[in-house]
């Protein structure tokens, strides 16, 4: 004949079976959902959201560039000064 369990032993079977912070006491590791989409992946679904990180890139491509080149420019200044 089986005995029930005390409120204590329950907690300690429960804890001992599903360390502290496993949210889903009770289920199976299949049984439990993923972990929630970050708001960031959220955004990325967004075909708008993909647009505009595009703009972005193509905009700090630009700005690369430009760098490059004017680095390149004045470099070429003083060197010709110093000619």
């Amino acid at each position: 004949m089986r005995r029930d369990l005390s409120d204590q032993e329950q907690y300690v079977k429960s804890a001992t079976d599903h360390p502290a912070g496993s949210s889903y006491v009770g289920r199976h590791r299949s049984e439990r959902p993923g972990p929630e989409p970050t708001p960031l992946e959220l955004m990325e679904r967004e075909p708008w959201f993909r647009r505009l990180q595009d703009v972005y890139m193509v905009l700090g491509a630009v700005t690369v560039l430009l760098l490059v080149a004017l680095v390149f420019r004045v470099l070429f200044l003083v060197v010709m000064s110093l000619w």
